[in-house]
């Protein structure tokens, strides 16, 4: 789980990162706003963290999210990439998102790490790019 490296003290305890995801808190403990971030519904990384966060992969929550819609909540913010991801994480006060530890530069710093589950030969693949 990533923030900037700009932000000093990013106070999102992880018992609340399910609900940032769920748009159903949105200021952490000092009362600053979280905007999290999320990559594309079928990319692999988003899947697993999907299934880490929610127990069940993205396409599944989409009766979720359309109850939400309905109430006037929109989903997290969608990028392209885990480059996307930490291009706007660098830039956007209260960003909070997830790549994996090979693809970490210096824009963004680990507020802490999460296992999840993804093949060596998949894992492999999304090291390299």
């Amino acid at each position: 789980i990533i923030v900037s490296n700009a932000e000093k003290n990013p106070a999102i305890a992880r018992q609340n990162l399910e609900s940032i995801y769920r748009r159903q808190l949105f200021f952490d403990q000092n009362n600053q706003p979280v905007t999290p971030i999320n990559l594309p519904p079928m990319h692999p990384l988003r899947e697993a963290f999907s299934l880490y966060l929610f127990n069940q992969k993205p396409q599944n929550m989409q009766a979720y999210w359309n109850e939400q819609y309905f109430h006037g909540t929109s989903p997290p913010h969608v990028v392209a990439s885990p480059e996307a991801m930490k291009r706007i994480i660098e830039i956007t006060p209260g960003a909070v998102g997830y790549v994996l530890q090979c693809q970490l530069d210096e824009r963004v710093r680990v507020l802490w790490s999460i296992d999840i589950d993804i093949q060596d030969d998949l894992l492999d693949i999304l090291c390299s790019k």
